[in-house]
């Protein structure tokens, strides 16, 4: 139970981060450091429901992330004629740049080193 609480806690302040960023920022901190905290925030929210795949969870979220980047980049939002300023426009995307990729790919890498050096994973080995 208190790993749950940990990754609450963690997925909600990533998660304001990620609003805030998306608000107020621009440049650098918006279009790379942006996406580089999705990872970590899509890894705490399925971690507060379970502990399963712990050292392939990041690589299954890169994955996820790596098809959504596919889908803004056939332009799925069009195709399924979702409204401009929509909030599931905004959700999804409507770029898709490989420059995304790379930083989804530094997430991943951030939240597998996460596991690997973390007290919870040294408890299970």
């Amino acid at each position: 139970m208190k790993n749950r609480i940990f990754y609450l806690i963690a997925f909600l302040v990533f998660l304001m981060l990620e609003i805030l960023i998306g608000r107020y920022a621009g440049g650098f901190i918006r279009y790379s450091l942006g996406d580089v905290i999705v990872i970590p925030t899509l890894y705490c929210l399925i971690r507060i429901f379970t502990s399963a795949l712990k050292k392939t969870l990041p690589f299954l979220i890169f994955i996820f992330a790596c098809f959504v980047e596919f889908m803004q980049y056939i332009g799925i939002c069009d195709i399924l004629h979702i409204p401009q300023g929509s909030i599931l426009r905004i959700i999804i995307g409507t770029t898709g740049l490989w420059s995304d990729i790379i930083c989804y790919a530094a997430g991943m890498i951030i939240i597998y080193l996460y596991v690997i050096f973390s007290k919870e994973e040294k408890n299970h080995v």
